[in-house]
């Protein structure tokens, strides 16, 4: 437990202890909650997306019969929403105290597509030196990469939606109404020097509860259990990142040594096409054939190392930062216990000195709700943390691993016809 409680002051005013404690915000939000109907449907998907030289606008198809919707935009409207905009709305629902006992869905990542726009500078650069099937091979191969990572910063931003969408709380936040009714730019402000200082302290403050709470041994055996699992998880998963990253890796470096191959390869059909004796056995053919048929074998590989990177490591990225999402949740119940301590010390220091007592009585009550309350909301959760992190797990693996054979077994029907094409050259001499 945190060292030495708040001391009592006694010059504290009388009227003060009768005076009734501060609303608990997970409790004004619970009521709130009660008195809404809470079955409707809040569907959204992002349809379209445009990149423009800054940032990425999002098209948001939004469906719903909830009345607050409704009554601003009807059942079914779009709106248009960029990154820093979907950065607001995570910042909103973190910071807000009333979501204290919940999982925040983490924030998408902000899309960067600068390596395409340098790779193709790049290639316009070398445009005159190469010929036009190597600048048309090349362009193609990074039009794939830049559907790749415009496909993620898609898929990304739509999941954030659809977790808080789909959450029985968080659904009627009133700043995700705001993000999804309002007709127009939202013109939201950036942190300024204050606010960004405030983050990082607030981070270094949790990073060190974090290690606190290695420490401590929760009294509640769920608690507990999770405690112990996530500090492990947390190691795996990241270890699975790191791994998955180097696979990615590994796919590239195979890429490029194809491309370079067959760049080879080309100079040595040229040279042997002037070679009277190299046409005697086919040998310009035989390349020729080969030139033909590595770029689709190349192609193959990219796409199994663009899926790796979609189905795998934005997975364990994902993963990463949802983590870290569940800590947070487990250091706010560590400092609910801690405040609940603090205030039974209060409370029997003011009833050994006979003074105030039915004041810190009222602060112990309204500790013990609080917790309590972030207590519930937790447990409901870490147990939907699990479920859906299975479910994920189970589909993208599954995916991952389809495509996977989608793509070798194309690379293997390319392998067996350039074979076939290459016997038949030597048949014909």
């Amino acid at each position: 437990m945190l060292a030495a409680a708040d001391s009592i002051d006694d010059d504290l005013p009388i009227e003060n202890s009768e005076s009734d404690p501060v609303p608990d915000p997970v409790d004004s939000l619970s009521e709130k909650v009660m008195e809404q109907a809470l079955e409707g449907k809040l569907e959204i998907q992002i349809t379209d997306a445009v990149s423009e030289k800054e940032t990425i606008k999002f098209k948001i198809q939004v469906k719903s019969d909830l009345q607050s919707y409704t009554e601003s935009r009807g059942r079914e409207f779009k709106v248009e929403r960029t990154h820093h905009e979907f950065s607001w709305l995570h910042s909103s629902l973190s910071e807000n105290q009333m979501y204290a006992g919940y999982l925040i869905p983490p924030k998408p990542q902000k899309p960067d597509f600068s390596s395409p726009s340098k790779q193709l500078h790049d290639i316009s650069e070398k445009e005159e030196k190469l010929p036009k099937e190597d600048i048309a091979f090349l362009k193609t191969d990074l039009e794939d990469k830049y559907l790749a990572q415009f496909k993620k910063a898609v898929s990304t931003h739509e999941i954030f939606l659809n977790r808080i969408c789909q959450h029985k709380i968080l659904r009627n936040d009133h700043d995700l109404r705001i993000f999804l009714t309002f007709d127009g730019e939202l013109n939201v402000r950036s942190k300024n020097t204050k606010e960004r200082l405030t983050g990082w302290l607030r981070k270094g403050e949790m990073a060190i509860q974090a290690a606190f709470n290695d420490r401590v041994k929760d009294p509640d055996p769920f608690f507990e259990k999770n405690r112990v699992f996530i500090n492990e998880y947390e190691l795996r998963i990241d270890n699975g990142k790191r791994k998955s990253k180097e696979v990615t890796k590994e796919y590239g470096l195979i890429s490029k040594e194809l491309m370079a191959i067959m760049v080879e390869v080309k100079r040595m059909a040229a040279s042997e096409a002037k070679n009277p004796e190299a046409r005697k056995i086919a040998l310009e053919r035989c390349l020729n054939i080969v030139c033909r048929d590595l770029p689709k074998i190349q192609k193959w590989e990219g796409r199994m190392g663009s899926d790796t990177e979609l189905k795998l490591v934005d997975l364990m990225r994902y993963y990463v930062a949802e983590t870290e999402s569940v800590k947070e949740l487990l250091i706010r119940r560590q400092q609910s216990l801690d405040d609940l301590d603090r205030k039974n010390r209060d409370l029997e220091a003011a009833k050994i000195k006979n003074k105030n007592v039915q004041h810190f009585e009222a602060r112990k009550t309204a500790a013990v709700e609080h917790k309590d309350k972030l207590a519930s909301a937790g447990k409901e959760e870490l147990v939907r943390f699990e479920k859906n992190r299975e479910e994920a797990f189970v589909k993208n693996l599954e995916e991952h691993a389809a495509l996977q054979l989608k793509h070798s077994r194309q690379k293997v029907n390319v392998l067996e016809n350039m074979i076939k094409a290459l016997e038949a050259a030597e048949g014909e001499l």
